[in-house]
């Protein structure tokens, strides 16, 4: 590979991360307002560990960028190298926990706000999982009976009473 397809091979990933970014922060600010606004359906993924480490593949370009760039520079730390490296890799796993964190205070904020977790509808994926929260148990109970009808082909289903708990 040449250096020039190097490079934007490089920067369509940072591209990418960035969006990645974006689209966890969008996620994240728009269910903070949902749980706020008191919407009757919250759905969210807790996907979020996933997003966030979209900021460590930049971070470790510019470090790359900066050790071609600088290369005395970085020859004049050379002693600091190993408490550097074992800093940069704390932070690589603090990101990727902080995203385990942030879906956790999100499922934590939605049930301190009132919401219930309805699990018959929520539902998993191969990356994450979908968290469906009700503001109440009957609102929960209908949706799960729709679906449940709806996975029958349209066929009445049986009545029987759903644990709303986890």
């Amino acid at each position: 590979m040449n250096n020039k397809l190097r490079h934007v091979v490089i920067l369509f990933f940072d591209v990418l991360c960035i969006v990645m970014l974006w689209i966890f922060y969008h996620d994240f600010k728009t269910t903070l307002a949902n749980i706020d606004n008191q919407v009757d359906i919250l759905r969210f993924s807790n996907r979020a560990g996933f997003f966030i480490v979209g900021i460590i593949l930049p971070l470790m370009h510019l470090l790359i960028i900066i050790e071609q760039l600088w290369p005395d520079f970085i020859r004049k730390f050379e002693k600091y190298k190993k408490p550097v490296n074992n800093c940069i890799m704390g932070f690589v796993f603090a990101l990727i926990i902080g995203g385990f964190i942030i879906s956790s205070w999100l499922q934590y904020r939605a049930e301190s706000a009132g919401y219930e977790y309805c699990r018959y509808i929520s539902g998993t994926s191969a990356l994450a999982k979908t968290l469906v929260y009700t503001n109440g148990a009957k609102l929960c109970e209908d949706l799960s009976a729709k679906a449940r009808t709806e996975r029958l082909g349209g066929q009445k289903a049986p009545s029987y009473p759903l644990s709303l708990g986890h």
